[in-house]
């Protein structure tokens, strides 16, 4: 049975039961039952990864004086100027 609990990151996690074969090995073929929910899960959990990623960047560029202030930093930018700007 499936029990949800909560990361590290505050995401949820699933725990799945060992299936009928013993063990809980990657299902790599496309006949079997129940892959393609771990798969979906996985990949909404970490779309929403990015975007809380994409927000604290976004926030933080918000924050860095800059001229123009609408100039467009990359990630690395952001983290360079936010560590020039904290010393």
């Amino acid at each position: 049975m499936d029990s949800p609990l909560n990361g590290p990151d505050g995401l949820p996690l699933q725990v799945d039961s060992l299936d009928s074969h013993g063990g809980g090995g990657n299902k790599t073929s496309g006949g079997g039952t129940g892959g393609g929910g771990k798969k979906a899960f996985t990949n909404h959990r970490e779309r929403f990864r990015q975007q809380n990623v994409s927000g604290a960047f976004a926030e933080l560029r918000r924050l860095l004086p800059t001229h123009p202030l609408d100039k467009k930093l990359s990630k690395s930018e952001i983290l360079k100027l936010s560590i020039k700007y904290i010393r």
